[in-house]
């Protein structure tokens, strides 16, 4: 096959599925098709030197059609490449091939972290008494990625003690290891992390928050807890499912959040049911799907509620505090972001958009929109 055949096969515009069942075709024609493209990868073709995508997804596709372990000695020389996600996903690759433990030994002793971490995933799906061992060596490694993909390799193996120890990864000082734990939680996909998973949501950290987060999406998931919810009307809250706890969802609405003004209530248990249904979507595995109309609901909310609420306070005699119009203009700043994002389709996070959400009203509600209530009660 041509370079440039191979590279528009393995053109990063294009799902990955599609390449992979491309090149699997293809190589039912050309049988040394994954040779050539570790050629291709390694520069052996005048003129066809790779930009970093597309090499990223050469190597991604050769992982998938690429049998026996000869693949492994030819890109042996992509560990000294010098961007270090080509360097690391090589590592990947190698090491699901090798079975040369020494020479595994050997790279986890010298190599950077990002290839150690990758090394040692490669070794998930081995069964060989060499990785266990390798996997108790590295478990208390200093970095949290080597150190997280050590431990699941350990629980893969039935250690026993190697869901305690990600439990205490979960109180770990850097918030590095405690994400990773996160991480692991939803991985292991064990029943009993979820009451330590709604701790780690309140971490101080967000990476921490937002690794939890998906940890308990994924555990909701696998849980079967996907069935919708009875949808509400009127902008109320959303009936629980049939054994779907409340403090599942991360926001919900209280009586206290009440700020005596019934439009705006309504306004307020509105946005709780809108950021009840971007939970239950990224449950059922649609978060990404609900973007679009979850972004035009938050469009509709800033551009009527919040005036709304402004024109009714002030029409009730309150003092609007500039602190509380600001909080205003930082939701309506932020969806405005989210929705040029996505109209530029860039990526965007269903977790970082939840907790921005949960973060804003929680503070929206309990020291702005209270402090009215306050001033309503005292009147």
């Amino acid at each position: 096959m041509r370079p440039d055949e191979m590279r528009a096969l393995c053109s990063p515009d294009e799902p990955l599925e599609r390449s992979v069942s491309l090149a699997r075709k293809a190589m039912e024609a050309e049988p040394l098709l994954d040779a050539q493209l570790a050629d291709l990868l390694l520069g052996r073709f005048p003129h066809q030197a790779l930009d970093h995508p597309t090499a990223l997804r050469v190597l991604e596709v050769l992982d998938r059609v690429s049998l026996g372990t000869s693949l492994a000695r030819t890109i042996g020389p992509l560990l000294a490449h010098k961007d270090p996600l080509v360097r690391s996903k090589a590592a990947l690759v190698m090491g699901r091939r090798t079975e040369n433990f020494d020479w595994l030994e050997k790279q986890l002793t010298e190599a950077e972290p990002r290839v150690r971490a990758n090394l040692i995933e490669a070794l998930w799906e081995s069964r060989a008494p060499e990785c266990q061992k390798l996997f108790a060596l590295y478990r208390d490694d200093d970095n949290c990625r080597v150190a997280g993909n050590a431990l699941y390799g350990l629980h893969l193996t039935g250690t026993e003690d190697a869901v305690p120890s990600v439990m205490r990864m979960a109180s770990h000082v850097d918030p590095k290891f405690r994400a990773t734990a996160a991480w692991l939680m939803g991985k292991i996909g064990q029943p009993h992390f979820t009451e330590v998973l709604k701790r780690m949501v309140k971490d101080e950290n967000r990476s921490v928050k937002g690794s939890a987060l998906k940890a308990l999406v994924r555990l909701n998931r696998a849980a079967g807890s996907a069935q919708a919810p009875v949808r509400a009307t009127n902008g109320t809250p959303p009936t629980e499912r049939k054994g779907q706890e409340s403090d599942s969802y991360l926001v919900a609405w209280q009586p206290e959040y009440s700020v005596g003004i019934d439009a705006i209530d309504r306004e307020h248990q509105a946005l709780v049911a809108l950021i009840r249904h971007l939970q239950e979507a990224m449950w059922e595995g649609r978060g990404r799907a609900f973007q679009s109309i979850l972004v035009e609901q938050l469009v509709k909310y800033t551009d009527g509620h919040l005036p709304l609420e402004e024109k009714m306070l002030n029409e009730h005699g309150h003092e609007f505090p500039a602190e509380h119009i600001e909080q205003h203009r930082v939701l309506t700043s932020h969806v405005s972001e989210l929705r040029q994002k996505l109209q530029d389709g860039a990526p965007v996070s269903n977790a970082s958009i939840l907790l921005f959400l949960r973060n804003w009203f929680t503070v929206h509600i309990t020291q702005h929109d209270q402090s009215t209530r306050a001033s309503k009660l005292n009147a």
